[in-house]
């Protein structure tokens, strides 16, 4: 690896995870978009540095939201890779009318990332503006995210 990319690496693994909203104990709208919010955050994060405990935290169970990110941010650190550390905007966060469940939807930009393989390719992705729709569930305690998808606007 040449200097450069080893200070790239060295960076992204040095990068602290996101601050865990103290809202995430209340039982409201507010602590539930917050919480969405945070899970935005940790969805990048686990990609830059493959930590991935935080987020194993916020996403408990068996489905798709809880395993695949992780599995798929652990393989590609395991494997050499890893992503610039991201920088995102939020731009509005709001709960939608779904009908018995917590669904939050947080609209947001992401700054262009660079992102680096395993078999040495390099990819750009320019900046996005893109939405997430999160599910929650309050768990006596904190809220919990049930499912998830990040897509571009």
């Amino acid at each position: 690896m040449t200097p450069e990319l080893e200070a790239s690496k060295k960076r992204a693994l040095a990068t602290p995870p996101p601050p865990k909203p103290e809202l995430i104990t209340v039982n409201s709208d507010d602590g539930a978009i917050a919480t969405a919010k945070y899970w935005v955050q940790l969805y990048y994060y686990i990609y830059t540095t493959g930590k991935v405990d935080e987020y194993k935290a916020l996403c408990p169970g068996n489905g798709d939201t809880a395993t695949k990110p992780v599995e798929y941010a652990t393989e590609t650190h395991v494997r050499g890779g890893w992503s610039e550390p991201v920088t995102l905007k939020f731009t509005n966060a709001f709960r939608r009318s779904d009908k018995n469940d917590v669904v939050i939807q947080v609209d947001f930009e992401r700054e262009g990332v660079t992102q680096y393989h395993s078999d040495g390719r390099i990819e750009y992705h320019e900046k996005e503006s893109r939405w997430a729709g999160v599910k929650l569930e309050y768990n006596g305690t904190q809220w919990i995210v049930i499912e998830a998808v990040n897509r571009e606007n």
